[in-house]
Formats: C-alpha cells, structure tokens, sequence
C-alpha cells in the first residue's frame, strides 16, 4: 500500500520525450496512468511486463529521467523526460501517476500493477 497523499496538480500535455534516441511529443489522454522508472528497479520490471494486462482500456505511459539499457526490450516505449518529470513534481521513482482531464487525481509509490488497481479502484 502507498503511502503518499494525493497532491492534485495539472500536467503538462502533450510533452516531449525521447524514446530509442528519438524526440517525440506526447499527449496525454483525458484518463492514463503515468509510472516513473528508474533502472535497477524489481518493481519497474515487473510493472512494464503486466501492466497492459491490469490496464486494458487505459493509456499507459512510462517515464523515466534517465536512459538505460535494460529496457531496451521492454514490451511499453520508454519516455525519457526528466524535464516533465520535475514539472509533475516526481521526486523519488519509482511512483504511479493517474491522471483525469490533465489533472493528478491519484498517485503513490510503485509496487506492483495489483497494488496500484487496488489503490485506484473506485477513483
């Protein structure tokens, strides 16, 4: 369980990140779940290989501030955007972000896609 409270704020979109070397613009849809990564991270791992499974009908974005070679075949693109990641006040990944019509309406530390579905539900 997490144990952060919700701070709601607005965030930025569309935002420019670089996924595989490429800077792209992204736009956040009016519900998506944000999770902050960071290499060398179990939780992250297990997050990125069942979080479409969890999350079937929600936009899912992985953000990271820096690059790392362990993601290099990761089943979701890796936005790395450590400038977005300051203006959403993401301090210490890993963290879960649920965003509604471009507001924070939810968030917590990352532990496991159960976890965050459990913490979200009925949000």
């Amino acid at each position: 369980h997490s144990f952060d409270p919700v701070r709601s704020r607005p965030l930025p979109s569309p935002f420019v990140a670089q996924v595989n070397g490429e800077s792209i613009e992204v736009e956040i849809e009016n519900e998506a779940l944000l999770f902050a990564i960071k290499p060398g991270c179990f939780s992250c791992q297990s997050v990125l290989s069942d979080a479409s499974e969890h999350f079937p009908t929600t936009q899912i974005l992985f953000v990271s501030s820096e690059e790392s070679s362990e993601w290099e075949n990761a089943p979701h693109p890796i936005h790395v955007t450590p400038q977005f990641l300051e203006v959403a006040e993401v301090k210490f990944p890993p963290v879960y972000l649920l965003v509604r019509q471009g507001r924070v309406v939810a968030e917590g530390a990352l532990f496991s896609s159960k976890q965050v579905l459990d913490e979200i539900d009925g949000r």
